[in-house]
């Protein structure tokens, strides 16, 4: 889906629940093609990772943080006011979005072949950065990888009931 600012478009890989805008978890992949802010999501944890592009500088109020390849995930608040800015021609990023309370997450860039992995999570994503594939495993269920670069996604729902 194309952005409301032309800056990009974005393809959404997964969303609970499915359909709704007042989502709970998001992950996706985006295509960035000029500077501009970042869309503000209000009470949602973000994590975003470079894919392809020589990478962003993010200026926050605060502070600024440059992002490549070869960069950790950057976990950062969604109402934060965000300018990005385009170190070369475009960039493509992966994108997880959480609800802040939902759960607990882990989001890590892996560069190993045929990484064996069990899901013991309430949600676990295995994303094939060659192949651009999104394998989602349920609990138990166990995946070996064939790209030599993942990214790993890691959530467990916090409890909602209270004694």
């Amino acid at each position: 889906m194309p952005w409301k600012n032309g800056g990009g478009e974005t393809t959404e890989l997964f969303i609970d629940p499915q359909g709704q805008e007042d989502f709970n978890l998001r992950l996706s992949v985006a295509k960035v093609h000029q500077n501009g802010p970042f869309s503000q999501f209000k009470d949602i944890d973000r994590w975003l990772i470079i894919l392809t592009g020589d990478g962003v500088s993010l200026e926050f109020h605060d502070r600024v943080i440059t992002l490549d390849q070869s960069s950790e995930p950057l976990w950062f608040k969604g109402e934060e006011n965000i300018l990005s800015k385009l170190l070369g021609e475009s960039v493509t990023d992966f994108n997880v979005m959480m609800r802040r309370g939902y759960g607990i997450a882990s989001v890590q860039k892996v560069a190993e072949n045929h990484l064996s992995l069990v899901s013991q999570h309430d949600h676990f994503f295995i994303y094939q950065l060659k192949s651009e594939s999104l394998i989602i495993l349920e609990k138990g269920e166990s995946f070996t990888t064939q790209d030599d670069e993942v990214i790993i996604v890691r959530i467990n729902k916090r409890e909602s009931s209270f004694i």
